[in-house]
């Protein structure tokens, strides 16, 4: 297999049920961790969603699993000559197999990933370096974004010389010369610190449970306004999406599509722009009427907080909106 920059990169369009096609482009490393962009085409330059993680070769040599950051799991057939066959949810080649297929480039750039990211970070000799917990590559922090918030967190939290702390930020993965020598590597560009948790490290949380992160995680909707939601057997179950890289948020009401654009701050989140399609549900049905509280609790959102899998809303004075699942999209 050919490779660029240590890694094998694959692209193909795949279909979508919404959009174009959905562009796949899929960089394999040696060390076994990957990077992967979904590109949503005729959604608009932003409309993408970036992965990481670690993938594995069956022990036939015919299949490879990834598992991504957001505990997805993907599993794609190695194919000849030099293409992957991206597989369905089942394990098994969907019926189209060759509107599923992604080939061996050398003409791709490399992509910048860009997402929430868990990892050990450390400052020593005034640079810092950032371990990211799931694909374990190691990266230096550029200079430039929010770093100065990082490297202040970092600061207050260490209690010795060159200790690593846990942290989250939401950064890129970019190509930056080299801090010493010649030639450009990959370096963390921190767009926005999120929090610091010293004492942990990664894979490591109460009752050996990570937690699921708020952005660019499928959060499925359990409870509204402390009643439970349920959706009827072979219907769309309504959920939510915080893309990091973009600031967009997305969703489904159970009667209509939700988009809009959120901020969110340590623990704070709050929802502008909201907006639905107001389509599929004749008014007094089931769905619209959950779509219509739905709505309604987001734009009272004020607060979230995450504990292991379970994601909850709060509003100003402390209220539970609503509750959600991380669970998987099944896309």
């Amino acid at each position: 297999m050919g490779s660029s920059g240590g890694a094998a990169i694959f692209t193909g369009n795949l279909p979508c049920a919404d959009c174009t096609a959905v562009r796949h482009q899929l960089e394999l490393f040696p060390n076994g961790s990957y990077f992967l962009r979904r590109a949503y085409l005729g959604k608009g330059r932003d409309a993408y969603v970036d992965e990481i993680g670690r993938w594995t070769l069956s022990r036939d040599g015919s299949t490879l699993t990834l598992k991504g950051t957001s505990d997805t799991t993907r599993r794609i057939a190695i194919g000849k000559p030099d293409t992957l066959q991206v597989l369905g949810s089942s394990g098994k080649p969907v019926a189209s197999s060759r509107s599923n297929t992604l080939a061996l480039t050398n003409r791709a750039a490399p992509i910048e990933p860009r997402l929430e990211m868990r990892g050990m970070y450390t400052y020593m000799a005034d640079a810092g370096r950032f371990i990211e917990c799931s694909t374990r590559q190691s990266w230096p922090v550029a200079q430039e974004g929010d770093n100065p918030t990082l490297e202040s967190a970092y600061s207050r939290a260490r209690r010795r010389d060159a200790e690593g702390a846990l942290v989250r930020v939401v950064g890129r993965v970019a190509m930056r010369p080299r801090m010493d020598g010649s030639g450009r590597e990959r370096t963390l560009v921190v767009e926005r610190f999120v929090d610091i948790r010293p004492g942990e490290r990664c894979g490591a949380s109460s009752g050996g449970m990570t937690s699921a992160a708020l952005e660019n995680t499928y959060w499925k909707l359990t409870s509204l306004n402390a009643r439970a939601v349920t959706v009827p057997v072979g219907e769309q179950e309504p959920y939510l999406m915080l893309n990091a890289g973009t600031g967009r948020m997305s969703g489904w009401s159970g009667c209509s599509g939700l988009w809009g654009r959120y901020r969110a701050n340590n623990q704070g989140l709050t929802f502008t722009t909201l907006m639905s399609m107001r389509t599929t549900c004749a008014s007094g049905a089931p769905g619209a009427e959950l779509e219509r509280r739905y709505l309604a609790a987001l734009r009272r959102v004020s607060r979230a907080k995450i504990t292991r899998q379970r994601l909850e809303l709060f509003d100003a004075r402390g209220k539970v909106l609503a509750q959600f699942d991380a669970g998987r999209r099944n896309d």
